[in-house]
Order: structure tokens, then C-alpha cells, then sequence
């Protein structure tokens, strides 16, 4: 019986990387699909504030991609981060950001590193150093796509969208590539914006400063929702119509109004953000779109 050949010193490292870039995927997954559920608790009320602090004043009220029905497509839009996360480790361990156009400050390398530590020493604390890496970037003052990470990614992503030839993210020459090669320019960018979302949703109730007691009612009122659709194995929806909080209290003012500011300051609002200069990018690439 033929004894199984000795992997090579270039197979061991590709096969630890491909480990790391899984750890990096299933990480990224448990979060978010957490987090996704989580922002079906939320009234409808409150996604629609969401929706348009990022959007426009014409926007409806924020839908996750958390049912089972839709777990297709949210594995589609997750791979735009995992990509990014993934790819942004690989290239910091080969020393590349700097002659790929990006160049961090001493904190955005330290949460780069927290990942790369994280996948290595500690895999409970890669899911933390994931998040905060990511809601660190969206939530960077004065981004551009030299300076900040999610900004890099979505000019690399539109490069590699528009590109004809051979291409190092999409076409298989980065070895580790998790991308979908099918998805198109405009949902490159809505899986942006939608995950931005989910992570300034959390973020904006994680910080809120607000009264115990309002902390305590809201949370009451997220936990009163039932979200076993959500494991159907098909739609629709329910109908935003049955639920029956009114969001009026003291409380859930101070929420909105606080969750309003969280997305107009990081989302869709005049500042120069990852993701206001994103949105501005899914916005054109929507008109283009309605003028076909």
C-alpha cells in the first residue's frame, strides 16, 4: 500500500491559511446571522429610521436576509466581508496592503492584528476582533479608499466588477478567494450597505447611553417578538401591520432619535465615511439602473 506523500512546505502553508480563512468565514457567519435575527425584534418603526438615515427619506423599513429562505443570498452578501476580512489578513501577513494602495494607522493595524491573534491563539475572540475591526472602519471620519479598509475593498470590488481580463480577486488567481464570481457591480455594493446596517443597528444599542429603565423596556419589548418565521422554509414575511408597539414611550424616543444620529453620522449623512461614499455609489448605480 502506497504510503500518502509528505505534503510540501507550500502545501502546509496554503493548508493553514485555508484553515484560518475558514475560522475567518464561520466567525463572520455566527455573528451576523445572530445579529441579523436580532434586528427582526426591532419594530418596524425602527428599520424604517434605519433604512433611511442610510437611504433616502424613500426608503422602507429595513428587512434582514436572516429567514431560512433567503440563506442563499445571505451567504452571497456575507462573502463581500468575509472576503474582506479574509483577505485583508492574508495581505497584511505578506507585508502587500502598502503596495495595494492601502495604508493604515497605528490603531487599524492593531485591529488587523487582533484578527490574525485571534485566528492563531484565541478562536473564542475571533468573532470580537471581527466585529471591531469591521464597525471600526464604517465608523472612521475623513475615509478613503488609501485610509480605510471597507473603502479599499469596495474599489477593489468594483475594479474587479467592470474588469474583462484575468483578475486577481474574482478569476481565481488569489488562491484563497471566497468571492461568488456572479455577483454584479450594484449588489457588490447593496451587501456592503446591508451588513453596515446590521453592525450600526448593534452598535448603536450596545452604546446607547439612555436611562437603565429605558434600557430595560426596550430590551423588554425586543424579546416580546417571535421570530420562529424566520426558520420557515419559505416567505413571505409577516406583515409588519400586526405588530403592535407603538414605539411613543419616553424611552423609545430616545432610541430613535439615537439610532437616527448613529445612521446619519455613519451611514448616509454628509460626513466623508466608508459608507456615505458607498451609498452614494449604490444610489447612481440604482438610477443607472431604472434608466435601462
Amino acid at each position: 500500500m502506497e504510503r500518502p506523500r509528505p505534503a510540501s512546505g507550500q502545501e502546509a502553508v496554503q493548508s493553514v491559511a485555508q484553515k484560518q480563512r475558514r475560522m475567518i468565514q464561520s466567525a463572520f457567519w455566527e455573528r451576523v446571522d445572530g445579529l441579523e435575527a436580532l434586528s427582526e425584534r426591532w419594530p418596524e418603526t425602527a428599520r424604517v429610521v434605519l433604512n433611511k438615515s442610510a437611504d433616502g427619506p424613500d426608503a422602507g423599513p429595513f428587512e434582514s436576509l436572516a429567514a431560512r429562505w433567503l440563506l442563499g443570498r445571505r451567504r452571497r452578501f456575507q462573502a463581500m466581508w468575509t472576503g474582506l476580512v479574509c483577505f485583508l489578513t492574508h495581505s497584511s501577513n505578506k507585508g502587500m496592503l502598502g503596495e495595494m494602495g492601502l495604508v493604515l494607522d497605528d490603531k487599524q493595524v492593531d485591529d488587523v492584528l487582533n484578527v490574525i491573534q485571534a485566528v492563531q491563539w484565541d478562536p473564542t475572540g475571533v468573532q470580537n476582533a471581527i466585529q471591531t475591526l469591521l464597525t471600526n472602519a464604517i465608523t472612521m471620519e475623513g475615509a478613503t479608499s488609501q485610509n480605510n479598509p471597507v473603502l479599499w475593498w469596495m474599489a477593489i470590488l468594483v475594479r474587479s466588477a467592470i474588469s474583462t481580463g484575468d483578475d486577481y480577486i474574482s478569476h481565481g488567481s488569489f488562491n484563497l478567494n471566497i468571492l461568488p464570481e456572479d455577483l454584479d457591480i450594484r449588489d457588490r455594493g447593496e451587501a456592503m450597505g446591508h451588513y453596515s446596517k446590521v453592525l450600526i443597528l448593534d452598535r448603536a444599542f450596545r452604546q446607547w447611553d439612555g436611562r437603565h429603565a429605558w434600557v430595560m423596556q426596550i430590551q423588554r419589548d425586543l424579546n416580546l417578538v417571535n421570530n420562529e418565521w424566520l426558520n420557515r422554509e419559505d416567505g413571505p414575511r409577516p406583515d409588519g401591520g400586526m405588530d403592535t408597539r407603538t414605539c411613543s414611550s419616553i424611552g423609545w424616543t430616545r432610541m430613535l432619535e439615537h439610532l437616527q444620529q448613529e445612521g446619519e453620522t455613519w451611514l448616509g449623512g454628509p460626513g466623508k465615511t466608508a459608507m456615505s461614499e458607498i451609498g452614494r455609489l449604490r444610489r447612481d448605480l440604482r438610477r443607472v439602473e431604472e434608466q435601462l
